[in-house]
């Protein structure tokens, strides 16, 4: 059927609806609508008569055949062969053309006369293909002619409800198309379900939890009753904007995906990590390159055995993307792998004025890979990129240096540098490069190094003046006390130091004392957190415990967070009781964590009376500290009678403990 003006003429015969229904029935689809339809050529002038159907999955025109009263198919197409849905309303006309891969519906009308099919294509078809924002097709329903007939008079409204029913309806559809149960009703429940609890942020994900259904399955055969209706459901979707399709293990998943982005255009969030896959990698790559209306600009392929051939097929579909965010953590490739995406994205303009977060860790570049990537950040500088994480990636400090200037790199203020190994006659390249840098948020945790090249690259930053507030993660480096109070000499005149983290870095009592003097005779720290450093024997635990009080007892005191966990090893016991006193007056404090410190109920009690009074504190941690029922409830009453808390989360272990120690007493139970 050619463009032209739409107008119903007739119902059809019952014959005629008996042999459409048939054919419907083949398929296991319902009929949602059948009549007759005029069509007027504007160019020939001549008017086609045909019978239009639509079912829940397809539509067809039928003529009459020339032999008799049998009806003719002529033309049918099925959802899973549509390519897009164009819809336009004007003043007086509307046009919905149905695009298949190998023809097309086109359909206008007058709004003024007849029954409104067009609104009717595109309500039903819209519902399933989910081409055309939703808010343009909801509460529309089919008017009719003045002299409509009466069984013609009205078409049902559509069903309001979620937005993205057409994903469902889409998902339902290539179930069916594909033979497959949906078991298998349970799955689509539960997949709808979780779309509707998570309506609010546009995003919908395909995690394992979804997959619980299956266990009674095969492994093998358990993908494939999700999985592809899933994502052919996704394609056309222009309701979602974030997807994760994350830790399923599916060695070929991204091969399916690539269906998806071949035409998607409203997905601007893609999180693809721990899927297990090993291949696929160059087909994903050319459905974004291919795809001119792409909207991805974050993407997540972290823990994927990308490997470098794996790199290098997706690099020129990556560099045709507006990309913010790209993860590429532990995806296995190295210098090779990525010297290809170096140059790909280096050659792509738009990269450098939108690339704002580049994850690369647990990748081993080594020298040439960290030539690779300074080659590229120097030669084609990204002036939006603000984070940078090369952890754990055998990078090589002096040939890295160079990434840091402004020239290269004018916005960085967050870098990564934990897990890599730093020698002492390149850290000098590394403590200037620093200097005339942006970063104000320096990852060095698990970094070998030594005391002295640690406490120049601290020194020459806590006093630098340009940088307002600087956050230091040292944790995981193994400074005993020695280190801890050559550091403490730099910390002591520091100007800038908001945030620092010195945890399992074996501090010792004497080490931990000496970082907590120096931060009380420069009082800047906002976050502290000093975990697992001092050792439960420890005879000066109440020294320490001293100094935390005198910490938190400072005047205009700015520290707002403060964690010192413990474990069998490490903690404090009941010597935070004295801690936990100070805090009733301390007004500044809002998250504290001491989870594993094994303080019991004394200091149980010690806490909640302290809560009773204060004022400041919004989140606290408290588990695993051997508390008994008694102690809890101690604790719980100093919770009910403060009014700044507003985040407790469950102490999951001593619940569990509490139980076990309880067993069969119901006050105890109903008291808990």
């Amino acid at each position: 059927m050619s463009s032209g003006e739409l107008l119903l003429s007739r119902i059809p015969s019952n014959e005629e609806f008996t042999q459409v229904k048939a054919f419907f029935e083949l398929t296991e689809e319902n009929m949602t609508f059948c009549g007759w339809v005029t069509k007027t050529k504007r160019k020939k002038k001549s008017v086609d008569h045909r019978l239009l159907t639509i079912g829940q999955y397809r539509v067809a025109t039928w003529k009459e055949s020339k032999l008799g009263s049998a009806l003719k198919l002529a033309r049918e197409g099925h959802l899973l062969d549509l390519a897009s849905l164009d819809y336009v309303e004007a003043a007086e006309h509307a046009s919905v053309n149905l695009k298949f891969r190998e023809f097309e519906f086109p359909f206008v009308e007058t709004l003024s006369r007849g029954r409104h099919i067009v609104s009717l294509i595109k309500n039903f078809y819209v519902l399933m293909s989910c081409n055309v924002p939703q808010e343009t097709f909801f509460g529309l329903y089919v008017n009719a002619a003045p002299d409509a007939p009466e069984d013609l008079s009205r078409f049902p409204p559509l069903p309001k409800g979620i937005p993205f029913s057409g994903f469902v309806e889409a998902y339902e559809a290539h179930c069916v198309r594909a033979g497959l149960q949906l078991a298998n009703v349970v799955v689509y429940r539960e997949l709808l379900d979780y779309i509707v609890q998570h309506a609010g942020d546009r995003s919908i994900a395909l995690v394992p939890s979804l997959l619980n259904s299956f266990e009674f399955l095969d492994a093998k055969a358990r993908p494939l009753f999700l999985l592809e209706p899933f994502v052919n459901a996704l394609k056309y979707n222009a309701y979602f904007e974030s997807v994760t399709v994350s830790s399923v293990t599916r060695l070929d998943i991204f091969d399916v995906l690539s269906h998806a982005f071949t035409a998607n255009s409203t997905i601007t969030r893609l999180d693809l990590s721990e899927l297990s896959a090993n291949s696929g990698f160059g087909v994903f790559g050319r459905a974004l390159r291919d795809n001119p209306v792409c909207a991805l600009t974050a993407i997540d392929l972290s823990f994927n055995a990308i490997k470098d051939k794996g790199i290098a097929a997706l690099a020129p579909g990556l560099a045709t993307l507006q990309l913010r965010e790209l993860n590429l953590a532990y995806c296995q490739f190295g210098a090779k792998g990525m010297s290809a995406l170096g140059k790909a994205l280096a050659a792509a303009p738009h990269v450098a004025t939108s690339l704002a977060q580049l994850d690369l860790s647990g990748n081993k570049l080594g020298s040439s890979g960290t030539s690779a990537l300074a080659n590229w950040l120097v030669d084609a500088p990204i002036t939006t990129l603000a984070s940078l994480n090369v952890a754990e990636t055998a990078l090589k400090v002096k040939k890295f240096s160079p990434i840091l200037s402004p020239e290269a790199t004018p916005g960085l203020v967050k870098l990564n540098l934990s897990n890599n190994t730093f020698v002492d006659r390149d850290v000098v390249h590394l403590s200037n490069a620093l200097m005339s840098s942006a970063v104000v948020e320096l990852d060095l945790s698990a970094a070998k190094v030594s005391i002295e090249s640690l406490a120049g690259i601290v020194g020459c930053l806590v006093t630098d003046r340009t940088r307002t507030r600087l956050v230091l993660d040292l944790s995981s480096i193994p400074l005993k006390p020695a280190g801890a109070i050559r550091l403490a000499s730099s910390i002591s005149v520091g100007l800038n130091l908001r945030s620092l983290c010195l945890d399992d870095a074996q501090l010792g009592s004497e080490g931990t004392i000496a970082v907590l003097e120096a931060l009380i005779q420069s009082p800047m720290i906002e976050a502290l957190s000093l975990s697992r450093n001092v050792r439960a024997k420890d005879k000066a635990l109440p020294d320490v415990v001293n100094a935390l009080v005198r910490l938190v007892s400072l005047p205009n005191s700015p520290l707002v967070s403060l964690e010192i966990l413990g474990n069998s090893k490490y903690a404090f016991g009941s010597s935070l009781v004295e801690f936990f006193d100070a805090l009733a007056s301390n007004a500044a404090l809002k998250e504290l964590n001491v989870e594993g410190n094994g303080f019991r109920d004394e200091g149980a009690e010690a806490l909640g009376a302290a809560l009773a009074s204060n004022a400041s504190l919004e989140t606290i941690f408290i588990d695993n500290n051997a508390m008994s029922l008694a102690g809890l409830d101690a604790f719980a009453n100093g919770v009910a009678s403060n009014s700044s808390i507003i985040n407790l989360p469950i102490p999951d272990a001593e619940f569990k403990r509490i139980v076990l120690d309880n067993a069969g007493d119901t006050e105890a139970f109903e008291k808990m």
